[in-house]
């Protein structure tokens, strides 16, 4: 129905999904296989007090013929205690270190973690959100605004996909997409923009303020109001069991400007 529409869902990933590798440089030294699980643990705060927090992706170790290699981190000088305990856990001779590239981010796809751990291993962490999938009723309803949107994009872009902003399953907002526009231009920021107009203008209305007096007030506690969008290049479908999927990005838009007391008052209540 709608096959030709659909695009890869790597497409509507960000672009560390499919980026190439990052390497930056650390720090490991190779000990025999019989003593590293010692050497690790006399190493172990050392190396998470400098990975733990960005970089906890990398894997501690790395085996290599019969010896095992142990990242140490951006240090390429052990501090002394430490040192001295690794050479006599090591029959005496002395400690190397040598300089490794390692993945600066984490791996998205498991085709990342293997290609990238050809340089230094990385662990693959599954998403924890799950992909949300549709119900039948819901998967008619969204249809019909992807029609929508994919049809103002052939309407009124060039690129042939265009952009529906929903609240509660009512448009409030659309735009279609031109290739050559710049990037704060293109059919979901054109489409932000028109919806905030709206917000502003009604907030004018319930407060009585006419465009005069607007410049000189000023509204001091903005609120977040979360908008669904969808578009018509951002939709997939697993082939397996044919099933849609939604995928949505929801934007904290931050506007300066109250749109009706309710919102406000439920803000007011998740805070407190």
């Amino acid at each position: 129905m709608m096959d030709d529409e659909i695009i890869d869902l790597e497409q509507i990933y960000p672009d560390s999904y499919r980026q190439n590798v990052t390497l930056i440089p650390m720090y490991c030294f190779e000990v025999k296989k019989d003593i590293a699980k010692e050497c690790l643990n006399i190493m172990k705060n050392f190396i998470n007090a400098q990975l733990f927090n960005n970089y906890n992706h990398l894997k501690r170790c790395k085996k290599s013929e019969g010896n095992v290699q142990i990242l140490v981190g951006f240090c390429s000088k052990l501090p002394n205690n430490l040192h001295d305990k690794l050479i006599q856990i090591n029959n005496g001779e002395d400690i190397t270190i040598k300089k490794v590239n390692v993945s600066k981010h984490s791996p998205m796809t498991k085709k990342q973690c293997i290609e990238w751990s050809t340089h230094w291993p990385v662990y693959y962490r599954k998403p924890t959100n799950d992909l949300y999938t549709l119900t039948k009723e819901e998967i008619k309803k969204y249809i019909k605004f992807i029609n929508i949107s994919i049809n103002i994009g052939k309407t009124f872009g060039t690129c042939q996909s265009g952009c529906v902003l929903t609240y509660n399953d009512k448009i409030i907002a659309c735009s279609g997409d031109n290739i050559k526009n710049h990037p704060l231009q293109h059919s979901v920021m054109l489409a932000i923009e028109e919806v905030s107009y709206k917000l502003r203008h009604i907030w004018q209305i319930k407060k009585g303020i006419t465009s005069k007096n607007w410049e000189y007030y000023h509204i001091g506690n903005p609120i977040n109001n979360p908008l669904s969008i969808l578009c018509a290049s951002q939709t997939s479908q697993e082939e397996t069991s044919k099933k849609f999927k939604r995928y949505t990005f929801l934007i904290s838009f931050r506007c300066g400007y109250l749109p009706c007391d309710d919102l406000y008052k439920k803000k007011k209540k998740k805070k407190a």
